[in-house]
């Protein structure tokens, strides 16, 4: 039975989770309501919907990239969901996609990404500083890797110990169990069906490394984000929307 205090029960979504709540270097909380993270909001039923706008969402940043928008029904157009702002920002960029060989273990994708979607990561950053008043959502598919991603490195921004950034970011295979069941199971390869229960769950210590390297490499979070173009006074607004 899923204990996590953070979980929402957003019908039909499997990995949402309120990001406030916990203590920060400087003495402050990351303030609840501010910033949730989630899988695939097209799952979203009719309750799923309206569990989400009493949750008080008002901003939406699809982290998907656009050839997924297709693939399932886009909830947005729906009439109940006209206060709710969703932005198109798709994290994983071409020079990705062109850097990305196979194997890599989820660490190693996470320095792939800070070396190579810069850009798209300070336009996440600047999407949540200046989204109009209530909360933001952060969604991909799963909810997982490039969800799970950003909301690190806003929880870094924010000052949450490390330790708790990790062990926050390794509570979706927890929740996602179902459809890692579903994938197996589709799965007629006894091999290709190893290999990808071999590759679902996230290592305990993988966002500890990966903020370790994000010091080492570009001397921390903030200089990280100024140096891919993100502007003072967008990082102070961040701070300031989720930490109370």
């Amino acid at each position: 039975m899923l204990t996590d205090p953070r979980h929402l029960h957003w019908d039909a979504c499997l990995n949402v989770r309120d990001l406030g709540g916990f203590p920060t270097r400087g003495g402050g909380t990351t303030r609840r309501h501010a910033l949730v993270r989630a899988d695939n909001l097209c799952r979203l039923t009719a309750h799923g919907r309206s569990a989400m706008l009493r949750h008080g969402v008002r901003t939406a940043i699809d982290l998907r990239e656009p050839g997924e928008y297709r693939i399932e029904y886009e909830p947005f157009d729906r009439p109940e969901l006209d206060t709710i702002d969703r932005v198109e920002i798709p994290l994983l960029t071409r020079a990705f996609r062109r850097g990305w060989p196979s194997g890599l273990d989820g660490h190693e994708v996470d320095l792939l990404c800070l070396e190579t979607c810069g850009d798209a990561i300070a336009t996440v950053f600047a999407a949540f500083a200046v989204a109009p008043p209530g909360g933001v959502v952060l969604y991909c598919h799963a909810g997982k890797e490039r969800t799970g991603f950003a909301s690190a490195l806003i929880l870094e921004l924010a000052g949450v110990d490390r330790a708790t950034i990790a062990r926050e970011h390794a509570l979706s295979d927890e929740h996602l169990a179902p459809l890692y069941a579903a994938w197996l199971d589709a799965e007629p390869d006894p091999e290709e069906r190893q290999r990808l229960r071999n590759g679902l769950k996230v290592k305990a210590d993988q966002m500890e490394l990966t903020l370790a390297a994000l010091d080492e490499l570009y001397g921390g979070i903030e200089q990280y984000l100024l140096d891919c173009g993100l502007e003072r006074s967008d990082i102070d607004a961040v701070r300031a929307r989720l930490v109370e």
